[in-house]
């Protein structure tokens, strides 16, 4: 072969081309899933290994807790699942993380289920955001806005 790659130049160019090619495939990681998550839902209440079975936009600030399901589809054992719980802000405090949660799936899971406590003096009022994301280069996040109100 170092005889052919003297005589031939197109033979060093495609050579070249080969080596520079697998180099930049190893330096790079890709993960690549048939995952998706679908039909995110906000509840107070939920069945255990159940989604939400309605949707509700809207707490009150005494709510004690609130839940946050998705479908997950086509998940194989080991994908990895992110949880982030985001207060976008209101009348009396600025936006802030609240809690992010890593997981990995098991075998046989179809759901994704994840719960907000309240603090100790209740929920502030204001915006709030759940998303939702797979550890994959092809996943896009699924995330449901939702809002706290003091009831009237």
């Amino acid at each position: 072969m170092l005889t052919k790659l003297k005589t031939n130049k197109g033979s060093v160019r495609i050579f070249g081309l080969f080596v520079f090619s697998t180099l930049a495939a190893t330096a790079c990681s890709f993960n690549v899933s048939t995952a998706t998550l679908e039909n995110i839902k906000m509840c107070v209440e939920k069945p255990e290994n159940q989604t939400c079975a309605s949707d509700t936009a809207q707490f009150d600030t005494t709510t004690p807790k609130i839940f946050a399901t998705a479908d997950l589809k086509s998940a194989p054992e080991g994908t990895k699942v992110k949880i982030d719980w985001k207060y976008l802000g209101g009348d009396t405090a600025k936006a802030t993380d609240i809690a992010s949660i890593d997981l990995v799936t098991e075998s046989d899971t179809n759901l994704v289920s994840s719960n907000l406590n309240a603090p100790s003096n209740g929920f502030p009022e204001g915006n709030y955001e759940v998303v939702i994301s797979l550890g994959t280069d092809n996943s896009k996040p699924i995330s449901k806005k939702f809002s706290i109100s003091k009831s009237q």
